[in-house]
């Protein structure tokens, strides 16, 4: 198999595991954005929640939501470099590699704030539990 046959199914197994770490964050992250939000702003009354809890709250509502707006926008990045690839292949091929970079470094980011999000939120939960 030619190289640059291969490089292609290499990006497109790369592709298929970002999307699915993608996929993930989705579910996961959406799940628990969602989830607390329905909990915390259903019980605001009963719950004795102090300013620095509501900080680390709004903090990991902040940093998920972020997170998932940029995995969105990274997917729709990534169908229109292959749209751009179809239809202008000449710049495609001149700019892929920087179009790839854009895709890793932003996913680096959401995978960071994802992470911080998930832990703010952890925080917050334990801080809640430790005043009942």
């Amino acid at each position: 198999m030619p190289s640059i046959e291969h490089n292609n199914d290499d990006w497109k197994e790369i592709r298929a595991r970002v999307d699915s770490i993608a996929n993930a964050m989705f579910l996961i992250g959406g799940g628990a954005l969602s989830l607390s939000i329905t909990v915390i702003l259903s019980n605001l009354k009963n719950l004795n929640i102090s300013d620095s809890t509501f900080i680390l709250i709004e903090r990991a509502w902040w940093l998920l939501s972020c997170s998932l707006l940029i995995v969105l926008t990274i997917k729709i990045f990534i169908v229109l470099q292959t749209f751009i690839l179809q239809v202008a292949t000449s710049f495609a091929d001149k700019h892929q590699m920087k179009l790839n970079y854009v895709v890793l470094f932003a996913g680096i980011i959401a995978f960071f704030l994802f992470c911080s999000g998930f832990v703010f939120m952890v925080l917050s939960a334990t801080s809640i539990l430790s005043k009942h």
